[in-house]
């Protein structure tokens, strides 16, 4: 699912545009979106909806005493298998921050009895199935972002802007991102980029 949408581009475009868009700039405003949400998850370094997949982390790098540091964020556990092959239950485990999720970490309880370990390769050792994202669905912020992003590639690649920075379309059709982001959306991410631990 993309943050916005051809019609979010269309119709922030419109007033500003002296011609009529229609359905044939349909496909290069997909591809634009698509290229702006990229831009977007790698500027923050996060993602801003849900996708359910297994992450693997390091049965030691990864870990530090009883807590296991994800590198992406957390919305919710589906289960979550240790390093020996033996799936850990919930009621061993918190995720952190508490009560307010994304989750940055997983601290195994200390009275339950489980450790993070490994059999014979620590790499890629402990397997976490859930969904990850910073929120289900992005945020406002996130989709004026990346139409405004997505907007700003348009009239780029349709030479209907004026800004400095220049956006291209390859003759494969790949999308070519400007060096710099505008200053508006940088203004829109700012306070969503991940930290790093």
């Amino acid at each position: 699912m993309a943050y916005c949408t051809t019609d979010d581009i269309k119709d922030y475009l419109r007033p500003n545009t002296a011609q009529a868009m229609g359905v044939g700039d349909d496909a290069l405003i997909a591809r634009l979106i698509t290229a702006a949400q990229k831009r977007i998850d790698r500027e923050c370094g996060r993602t801003f909806e849900a996708v359910t997949a297994t992450r693997r982390y390091h049965a030691l790098r990864d870990v530090c005493g009883r807590v296991l540091t994800l590198d992406a964020d957390l919305l919710t556990v589906t289960a979550l298998t240790n390093g020996d092959g033996q799936v850990i239950p919930g009621s061993a485990y918190v995720l952190e921050p508490t009560n307010s999720p994304p989750y940055s970490q997983i601290v195994l309880k200390a009275g339950q009895g489980y450790v993070w370990q490994y059999t014979q390769d620590p790499e890629e050792a402990i397997g976490l199935l859930g969904t990850w994202g910073y929120t289900a669905t992005p945020e406002p912020d996130i989709v004026e972002a990346c139409v405004r992003l997505a907007s700003f590639l348009y009239k780029r690649a349709t030479n209907t802007g004026t800004d400095a920075d220049r956006a291209t379309v390859a003759p494969d059709g790949q999308i070519l991102m400007p060096a710099r982001l505008p200053s508006d959306v940088r203004e829109f991410l700012a306070p969503h980029k991940r930290k790093s631990f």
